[in-house]
């Protein structure tokens, strides 16, 4: 196998006298799709928010050559460790493509002489159709947020994340909140995205979707990761199937 793109080595965050995540080593290889699953109160969101730099956090975060471990979390998006959150947030009144031109601007020293005169930044119309399309929502490129569904809101906020070109993108919970038609029209894209080279890491508690769509997966509890797999061996991990997926999962397998 590749050396991995990102490697996260003993990341450790602590609230107080509460141990969020504990000694957590995660390896994610390019373009691998790698799932994090586990009960409410495990550390998968916390981890997340340690890697992208959101919570102080012990341990090292390497991505590719490059030692994020003491990067605020903004040098760590610049270097391609993107997240998206689990609430979209997108600007209602703004349409879809200027949603993702938000994410996409970068000041420039006309910029604020741009909008005196009334023409407002630049936007890099090919940068945000490419990524509509990498998600299937080229045509709803003029629409507005409340014209869109529960499941292509969500995929706006992945095709906001592309827009930055990230070499990792973490997705933490894009399932939450919807249905199981949507969850499976996410998984699908998301399998696309892998497919054609984008390395992810996802958080979710739907297990249909992470264990229908992930290369690898880890399964984390009270801070710590108990097991790591393909879905295969984690479907069939006793301890795993019992405490995690219950045999409700195991008999609709």
């Amino acid at each position: 196998m590749t050396t991995p793109l990102l490697q996260a080595r003993s990341i450790t965050v602590r609230f107080g006298g509460v141990v969020a995540n504990d000694g957590v080593d995660v390896d994610i290889h390019p373009g691998e799709l790698i799932g994090v699953i586990g009960p409410n109160g495990a550390g998968k969101t916390t981890f997340i928010d340690a890697i992208t730099g959101f919570v102080p956090a012990t341990g090292h975060v390497h991505l590719g050559d490059e030692d994020l471990s003491d990067r605020p979390a903004a040098a760590r998006a610049r270097a391609g460790l993107i997240r998206t959150w689990q609430s979209v947030e997108l600007f209602d009144d703004l349409d879809v493509v200027d949603n993702l031109a938000v994410a996409d601007h970068r000041p420039k020293r006309f910029d604020l002489l741009r909008e005196v005169v009334g023409l407002g930044a630049r936007r890099n119309r090919e940068r945000i159709d490419a990524a509509l399309a990498r998600v299937g929502l080229e045509d709803a490129a003029s629409m507005f947020p409340d014209q869109l569904s529960a499941g292509q809101r969500k995929l706006v906020g992945v095709a906001r994340a592309l827009v930055s070109h990230p070499q990792v993108l973490c997705l933490d919970e894009p399932a939450a909140g919807l249905d199981e038609q949507e969850s499976a029209e996410l998984g699908r894209q998301l399998r696309q995205l892998a497919e054609g080279g984008l390395t992810m890491l996802l958080v979710d508690h739907d297990m249909r979707l992470v264990l229908g769509v992930c290369d690898r997966i880890y399964v984390m509890e009270t801070g710590r990761v108990i097991a790591s797999g393909t879905p295969a061996e984690i479907r069939n991990d006793p301890v795993v199937r019992e405490a995690y997926l219950g045999t409700d999962h195991q008999e609709a397998s």
